[in-house]
């Protein structure tokens, strides 16, 4: 059913939490949207998903309802009347949102998802955000993805062997090396751990690093647009619009670098490298 879709989908996908994904995932829409692009974000975190509370949006109509609509009529379904739009300017993208209830959430099929895609397929770009686990419904989304943005945070040891342990996942499963793209979000925040002994550690370079911005992310999910879409320019919405760029190939090289890291982990990067070794 894949080989049917024409959009590329976008999937922003992490084993560790409180990372940024929704935050990524909302910019990375906004800033298509914003470029002309017709963009879907659809929450796949079906049970704390948070895209419309970050947009302050209340929708009307779930995943949850669309697949209801399926099992009714399936040759009546129109999914664009289960969207929710998020506009911000002259800028809009479109959005189906996770369902309501913990029931619903459990009853999502992952037949349901391939068969929005291709009932999506008129839009340029789908972009997914989704929970930190491998589900059936996960692993459908990464097979229908073009790309799979994974996002990282090599702040501390448990993040980043969790981090390990689903880069390795990906490939057991089969995933192209380069459908993956290793993303590490605040990589110039204050930390033991170095770039490069992640790097080594999970045996490959990061694609982009991000630069921290803690009080600009925060502002722009209290004001409930993403921050790319915000007037003028600071470090992390320059960065994240060259990521949007290099992702889809507008751009190849980024102008925005984090500041160097300085700090030494001596005998704890010894001990980490020690502790996963290679893949």
């Amino acid at each position: 059913m894949a080989d049917m879709r024409s959009s590329i989908v976008i999937t922003v996908f992490s084993t560790a939490s409180g990372i940024g994904k929704t935050f990524l995932a909302t910019n990375i829409a906004a800033e298509l949207a914003h470029h002309g692009h017709s963009v879907c974000l659809l929450d796949l975190d079906l049970q704390f998903g948070d895209v419309c509370n970050y947009l302050k949006l209340e929708p009307q109509l779930t995943i949850a309802d669309a697949q209801l609509a399926l099992e009714r009529s399936p040759d009546q379904f129109r999914a664009d009347h289960f969207l929710t739009t998020f506009r911000h300017g002259d800028t809009s993208f479109a959005i189906i949102p996770p369902p309501r209830t913990l029931l619903e959430s459990y009853n999502i099929q992952s037949g349901t998802l391939e068969q929005l895609v291709v009932a999506l397929n008129h839009f340029d770009f789908i972009i997914f955000d989704t929970p930190k686990i491998f589900s059936d419904l996960i692993l459908t989304a990464l097979d229908l993805s073009t790309i799979i943005t994974f996002l990282c945070v090599a702040d501390f040891v448990p993040a980043i062997k969790n981090l390990k342990t689903g880069y390795d996942t990906l490939h057991r499963f089969s995933y192209e090396d380069n459908r993956i793209r290793l993303v590490q979000n605040r990589s110039d925040s204050q930390k033991l751990i170095l770039t490069e002994d992640v790097e080594q550690v999970l045996g490959k370079q990061f694609y982009y690093n991000l630069p921290n911005d803690f009080m600009s992310a925060k502002r722009s999910i209290e004001r409930g647009y993403p921050l790319v879409l915000e007037g003028g320019s600071n470090p992390l919405s320059d960065s994240l619009r060259l990521l949007v760029g290099q992702l889809t190939n507008r751009e190849t090289t980024s102008t925005v670098e984090p500041e160097p890291e300085t700090q030494s982990g001596g005998g704890i990067i010894s001990w980490f490298k020690g502790l996963f070794g290679g893949r």
